[in-house]
């Protein structure tokens, strides 16, 4: 049996739930992919290019809240690693020059 005060506050919450209407609805969750698009398949960005790995392979990667797969990503090599370096070696003389509003673009 339910005490005065419980009934009181069963009240208030009903009346409150009442108040926000039939339209009220929960905006998506920080953990949900709708607010998202991932792309099914992802490649390396090596030299201001998406590149697939010397070996061409991929792993699978999960949302770890409910084990879906979101996306294939590229496995990098040691080989591109070195790629990488070296773009980005290369790239840094010039990239360096700019101002910090120049790099934003």
């Amino acid at each position: 049996m339910q005490t005065q005060e419980q009934k009181k506050k069963n009240q208030e919450v009903t009346s409150a739930e009442a108040s926000l209407g039939a339209d009220f609805d929960y905006a998506p969750s920080i953990e949900s992919t709708d607010i998202v698009k991932i792309n099914p398949k992802n490649k390396l960005f090596i030299g201001g290019k998406f590149v697939d790995s010397a070996d061409k392979k991929y792993f699978k990667t999960e949302n770890p809240a409910t084990g879906e797969v979101l996306a294939e990503l590229t496995d990098a090599t040691a080989k591109d690693v070195d790629a990488a370096v070296k773009a980005a070696r290369k790239a840094f003389g010039p990239w360096s020059k700019l101002s910090g509003q120049e790099r934003g673009r």
